[in-house]
């Protein structure tokens, strides 16, 4: 750097400490533009909006993936009560929740929240870690009470729902991807607000000019 500074004509160094300098402003202005607009766009979009912008535009929503909503436990062989985790599972009320939780360290893993939307891959992939051949995905196309055997492990499934390739996709599943969308057209909206406002306010303190 102390040589360039040294041996570099004075033209072109004059020519970098503009451009450097020029950067340095669009940063800056970019960075604040940024700001005001990501402050504004986020106070202007609530769930009313994203559950209207959803209700309008439902066609463009469509799943490319299957996804479920299950719930599922691994346990050995060798547990005690199986029998009676069995049937809290199927059953599932309030009190046999209650149940498995308290019993969820006994388990090799368990997933019992089924009013989430999940996608169908990951829990089979989940289900194929620590095995020698690939958990097929056949196991997960009925809806309802699944049992089968894992070497070692029992492995219960239940099923409540489940929506396939190019079905409606829940809001529920996709609010964060039409929040996003809704932020992205406001931050533009917000923008173009604010340039006007800038070129209107140049304009009033002859800081404007017009090339033609």
């Amino acid at each position: 750097m102390d040589k360039a500074e040294l041996n570099l004509p004075k033209s072109i160094k004059n020519e970098f400490d503009s451009l450097s300098k020029k950067y340095k402003q669009e940063l800056y202005k970019k960075a604040y533009l940024d700001a005001l607009v990501e402050a504004q766009a986020k106070t202007e979009i609530d769930s009313a909006a994203i559950v209207s912008y959803y209700e309008k535009n439902k066609p463009n929503f469509k799943l490319n993936e299957n996804l479920m909503k299950i719930r599922y436990i691994k346990l050995r062989k060798d547990l005690q009560d199986i029998s009676k985790i069995k049937k809290s599972f199927k059953n599932f009320s309030q009190e046999d929740q209650t149940y498995l939780a308290n019993k969820s360290l006994e388990f090799k893993s368990l997933y019992l929240n089924d009013s989430t939307w999940v996608r169908e891959v990951d829990i089979v992939k989940e289900f194929s870690v620590g095995t020698e051949e690939r958990f097929e995905s056949e196991l997960f196309k009925q809806n309802g009470f699944v049992e089968t055997n894992l070497k070692d492990t029992f492995v219960f499934i239940f099923i409540k729902d489940r929506l396939e390739r190019n079905d409606q996709a829940p809001l529920s599943y996709i609010e964060p991807t039409v929040k996003q969308v809704l932020i992205n057209k406001m931050k533009l909206k917000v923008s173009k607000q604010i340039q006007q406002e800038i070129k209107e306010d140049a304009i009033q303190n002859n800081e404007y000019k017009l090339y033609e």
